[in-house]
């Protein structure tokens, strides 16, 4: 079984939403006995922890993240994981992926 992520491109300013569709083996994961989604990944300032939402419909493995503006406020790559907790309290690890933060160039 292959678990997936992506790598994410996003600037370091301004309220965009982190998406991402979780895929296992190509296909959508199917979230709907999933309690929480997490997105961990270290900046220079420490570890990140995000609290994903789960789209209306869990089966197309879509979550968003929602980031105050101290967690994404450094400029660089950083390698990221997803974790997947299920209600009967399994954990499901995705991938580990990178996230690139960016300037805003006017």
């Amino acid at each position: 079984m292959t678990c997936k992520t992506s790598t994410i491109t996003r600037p370091v300013t301004g309220t965009t939403p982190i998406s991402i569709n979780l895929l296992v083996d190509g296909s959508p994961v199917d979230l709907t006995n999933a309690d929480s989604v997490y997105m961990i990944y270290r900046k220079t300032s420490g570890l990140i922890t995000l609290t994903g939402v789960i789209d209306t419909d869990p089966k197309t493995g879509n979550v968003t993240f929602d980031p105050s503006s101290s967690e994404v406020d450094e400029v660089g790559e950083f390698d990221y994981y997803v974790k997947v907790i299920w209600l009967n309290g399994d954990i499901q690890p995705f991938n580990m992926a990178k996230i690139n933060f960016t300037e805003i160039v006017a």
